[in-house]
């Protein structure tokens, strides 16, 4: 407590030419906390409270934490039912007394607790679109239960999440004074400010894979009062590089543009008075016209998905989705074919990250598996059956070190198909493959069509590569000429400590590798990169731009070699 340190003084040393700056610095007594005196507060109450503080009796005092541990007092108390706690003597000097010697100090916090506060009803305000029973389902009291600040503040959240509400504010009202020995039953007061629900957005833009694009969409997310959206969206994009495209494409160098048209609607709580807890449904149907490298593409599909959140952390989801794929324009003839697909996705998902947006610490993780045959809507014909499963787990840590958070991130999916059965011709003998990388192997029923084999790009993308580079085997095929008859497998890491020049701005180096397999799995033997960018955190993820140089070039079967990196420009998946 009373340390001294004297000015500083230069010593100039000058056989080394050195500088050196010294401090005196007199530590004197320490000064011991001999009581906590939390007067008017039962011994049960006191013996939980202490033990939460820093400062403990018998020990040195910390001036330092003194504020911290006078503001646990009050949050414990609070947290207790004693909602209107306070210190009234925060201010005073009689909060702190020191003996005659400074050796010993005493810490006399006056808290009035006031009495403990239980839940009553809601009092809605403000909403004039919105029904009130999209607000009272997310205040999850009942009648009786004890008012805290944490579960105000998780009302609040929930609410805000809704993102219905310009404005919110939450306040307990007390209706009348109970006796000394009951709980005061407690309105809480919900004023809120609607924001206004229609939204109609045009976006131009440019991104490094797909070129220039532009997107339109409109969005109305308050149906009938309920919080129920719906949405149509449209975007088109021209390529101004087909370095993702094989040798016959990039010659030929069509313009065409490519095209998506997506339908949604999403209803919240689905069947909410029935199932008494909340289950999101959500409808999405689009048609895209996409480019590949190998082949064009028309690409229907029809998505219904339901999703249960259980806690803050834990959460899951059903999809069962349709896609009807049209494929020409390729390279080889069997890819010029058409599939009809249908599968069933369950995910699992466990997020501890501090922020979803921006996260600093914790951990995620994610496992999805998508099971496509005959029985959810695949196509099963004689010489042509769709039946694979295929598996996928993304985890995601970061780590705080001072202004550093150190982030990595470890993907991986294994992909089978199971009509592996050989076709044979009228003679008995096996059907051969007669082009291709699977010349003169035999042919089976049933393979993961080419559109469903895993490649490194979203979520898995190796920066520093394009499309073309990083989608290759390891003998430098590209994975779009194999025809996968058995299994597929992807590896992908990233490695980036980031440090946060200001809340919004961060820089950062990566380490990224990764490589899809087929059949042959060999985890180790990955391509990489090393890189750096900067990321620009947005309310909706951080806009990234990176630039990635390979570890390894490569000469690929055509005879092109690797360039040397490249720029990325995304909305941050990681």
């Amino acid at each position: 407590m009373f340390v001294e340190v004297s000015k500083p003084r230069v010593v100039i040393n000058e056989e080394d030419k050195s500088v050196s700056v010294e401090y005196g610095i007199a530590e004197k007594q320490q000064v011991i906390l001999k009581n906590i005196k939390l007067s008017k507060i039962n011994s049960e109450l006191q013996s939980g409270a202490k033990s939460i503080l820093t400062n403990q009796e018998g020990k040195p005092i910390n001036i330092v934490e003194l504020e911290n541990d006078l503001r646990k007092l009050i949050t414990h108390f609070q947290n207790e039912g004693y909602y209107f706690a306070s210190i009234t003597n925060l201010n005073s000097n009689t909060l702190i007394n020191y003996d005659k010697s400074f050796a010993f100090v005493d810490l006399n916090p006056e808290i009035t607790l006031d009495k403990k506060v239980c839940f009553n009803e809601f009092v809605i305000n403000g909403n004039v679109e919105t029904n009130t029973a999209v607000i009272a389902r997310e205040i999850d009291l009942v009648s009786g239960e004890l008012i805290t600040p944490v579960k105000i503040e998780t009302i609040r959240q929930r609410l805000s999440g809704l993102n219905l509400f310009s404005s919110l504010r939450i306040t307990p009202y007390m209706i009348y004074e109970a006796e000394s020995n009951e709980c005061p039953k407690t309105n809480l007061i919900v004023q809120v400010k609607e924001k206004d629900f229609g939204l109609v957005e045009i976006a131009p833009g440019f991104r490094t894979d797909l070129g220039a694009k532009l997107s339109t969409g409109i969005i109305y997310n308050n149906l009938n009062g309920m919080n129920r959206s719906a949405s149509l969206r449209l975007q088109g994009n021209r390529r101004v590089n087909l370095d993702g495209f094989d040798s016959r494409r990039k010659e030929e160098n069509k313009d065409l543009i490519e095209y998506s048209v997506k339908a949604s609607f999403v209803e919240p709580y689905l069947f909410h008075d029935i199932l008494k807890t909340q289950v999101e449904f959500e409808l999405s149907s689009s048609f895209q016209r996409i480019r590949f490298t190998k082949f064009d593409a028309d690409i229907f599909r029809l998505s219904p998905q339901f999703s249960k959140t259980f806690t803050k952390w834990l959460s899951t989801s059903v999809r069962y989705q349709f896609e009807r794929i049209i494929q020409f324009d390729a390279t080889e003839l069997k890819d010029n074919d058409n599939f009809s697909i249908g599968g069933i996705t369950p995910s699992l998902t466990f997020d501890f990250r501090d922020d979803i947006i921006n996260p600093k610490k914790g951990a995620f993780f994610n496992l999805s598996s998508e099971w496509a045959n005959s029985n959810f809507g695949s196509m099963k014909l004689d010489d042509l059956e769709v039946n694979f499963v295929k598996v996928i787990s993304r985890n995601r840590f970061y780590y705080p070190i001072g202004n550093f958070v150190v982030a990595l991130s470890i993907a991986g999916g294994y992909q089978k198909n199971f009509a592996n059965k050989i076709l044979m011709d009228s003679s008995g003998n096996p059907v051969l493959h007669t082009e291709g990388y699977d010349k003169g192997k035999p042919k089976t029923k049933g393979y993961i069509p080419s559109i469903k084999v895993f490649r490194l790009d979203g979520y898995d993308e190796i920066r520093g590569y394009d499309d073309g580079e990083i989608n290759r085997l390891m003998d430098g095929t590209p994975v779009g000429e194999v025809i996968v008859q058995n299994e597929a497998y992807f590896t992908a890491i990233k490695f980036e400590p980031r440090y946060s020049l200001t809340d919004n701005l961060k820089l950062g180096v990566f380490f990224d590798a990764g490589r899809v397999f087929v059949s042959d799995f060999r985890p180790f033997k990955l391509r990489s990169s090393l890189g750096a960018g900067i990321k620009y955190v947005t309310p909706v993820g951080s806009l990234d731009f990176d630039y990635g140089v390979k570890l390894q070039r490569k000469t690929n079967t055509g005879g092109v070699r690797d360039s040397m990196g490249r720029f990325h420009l995304s909305i941050g998946f990681f």
